[in-house]
Protein backbone atom coordinates (compact mmCIF):
# COMPACT_ATOMS: atom_id res chain seq x y z
CA UNK A 1 0.00 0.00 0.00
CA UNK A 2 1.16 3.87 -0.86
CA UNK A 3 2.20 5.47 2.14
CA UNK A 4 0.67 8.38 1.45
CA UNK A 5 -2.49 6.91 0.72
CA UNK A 6 -2.28 5.73 4.52
CA UNK A 7 -1.38 8.96 6.01
CA UNK A 8 -4.59 10.14 3.97
CA UNK A 9 -6.57 7.64 5.46
CA UNK A 10 -4.81 8.31 8.95
CA UNK A 11 -5.85 11.59 8.60
CA UNK A 12 -9.16 11.17 7.55
CA UNK A 13 -10.06 8.60 10.53
CA UNK A 14 -8.31 10.12 13.30
CA UNK A 15 -12.06 11.26 13.93
CA UNK A 16 -10.25 13.97 16.33
CA UNK A 17 -8.04 11.66 18.08
CA UNK A 18 -4.37 13.49 18.26
CA UNK A 19 -1.68 11.45 16.25
CA UNK A 20 1.19 11.47 16.98
CA UNK A 21 3.94 10.54 14.44
CA UNK A 22 7.69 9.56 14.82
CA UNK A 23 10.36 8.04 12.85
CA UNK A 24 11.69 4.94 13.90
CA UNK A 25 14.83 2.48 12.52
CA UNK A 26 15.36 2.36 8.83
CA UNK A 27 13.32 5.50 8.43
CA UNK A 28 10.12 3.40 9.36
CA UNK A 29 7.20 6.17 10.56
CA UNK A 30 4.82 5.29 13.49
CA UNK A 31 1.87 6.65 14.38
CA UNK A 32 0.20 6.60 18.05
CA UNK A 33 -2.44 7.86 19.95
CA UNK A 34 -0.80 11.33 21.54
CA UNK A 35 -2.11 11.97 25.25
CA UNK A 36 -4.38 15.90 25.17
CA UNK A 37 -3.66 18.10 27.53
CA UNK A 38 -7.15 18.24 29.17
CA UNK A 39 -6.68 14.48 29.75
CA UNK A 40 -3.63 15.23 32.01
CA UNK A 41 -5.52 14.47 35.17
CA UNK A 42 -7.93 11.64 34.59
CA UNK A 43 -9.52 10.27 38.20
CA UNK A 44 -12.25 7.56 38.72
CA UNK A 45 -14.81 7.94 41.49
CA UNK A 46 -14.77 4.48 43.79
CA UNK A 47 -17.91 2.91 41.97
CA UNK A 48 -16.57 3.78 38.53
CA UNK A 49 -13.21 1.92 39.61
CA UNK A 50 -15.71 -1.12 40.21
CA UNK A 51 -17.68 -0.83 37.06
CA UNK A 52 -14.24 -0.64 34.86
CA UNK A 53 -12.81 -3.97 36.70
CA UNK A 54 -15.88 -5.73 36.50
CA UNK A 55 -16.19 -5.19 32.90
CA UNK A 56 -12.24 -6.02 32.38
CA UNK A 57 -13.57 -9.22 30.54
CA UNK A 58 -14.90 -7.77 27.89
CA UNK A 59 -12.10 -6.29 26.41
CA UNK A 60 -11.02 -10.02 25.88
CA UNK A 61 -11.19 -9.90 22.04
CA UNK A 62 -9.18 -6.60 22.39
CA UNK A 63 -6.24 -9.24 23.17
CA UNK A 64 -2.92 -8.05 20.77
CA UNK A 65 -3.77 -4.89 20.04
CA UNK A 66 -2.69 -1.39 20.82
CA UNK A 67 -5.80 -1.26 22.91
CA UNK A 68 -5.36 -4.05 24.34
CA UNK A 69 -2.16 -2.79 25.72
CA UNK A 70 -3.64 0.70 27.03
CA UNK A 71 -6.39 -1.32 28.57
CA UNK A 72 -3.72 -3.36 30.55
CA UNK A 73 -2.56 -0.28 31.57
CA UNK A 74 -5.42 1.30 32.48
CA UNK A 75 -6.53 -1.66 34.17
CA UNK A 76 -3.08 -1.36 37.01
CA UNK A 77 -4.14 1.65 37.80
CA UNK A 78 -7.77 0.88 38.46
CA UNK A 79 -6.80 -2.25 40.05
CA UNK A 80 -4.47 0.19 42.28
CA UNK A 81 -6.92 2.63 43.29
CA UNK A 82 -9.19 -0.66 44.62
CA UNK A 83 -6.50 -2.27 46.62
CA UNK A 84 -6.04 -6.22 47.45
CA UNK A 85 -9.36 -6.72 49.55
CA UNK A 86 -11.80 -5.17 46.96
CA UNK A 87 -10.22 -6.69 44.33
CA UNK A 88 -10.55 -10.15 45.84
CA UNK A 89 -13.94 -9.37 46.85
CA UNK A 90 -15.36 -8.52 43.69
CA UNK A 91 -13.09 -11.31 41.54
CA UNK A 92 -15.47 -13.89 44.10
CA UNK A 93 -18.32 -11.71 43.03
CA UNK A 94 -17.60 -12.13 39.46
CA UNK A 95 -17.51 -15.93 39.25
CA UNK A 96 -21.45 -15.90 40.52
Amino acid sequence: MNPKTIRRDLDLFSLGFPLAETLAAKGCKTDRIEGTPNAAFLSFCYDEALALYLGRRFLEPLAGTPFWTSAQDAMKKVRALLGEPALDYLDRCACL
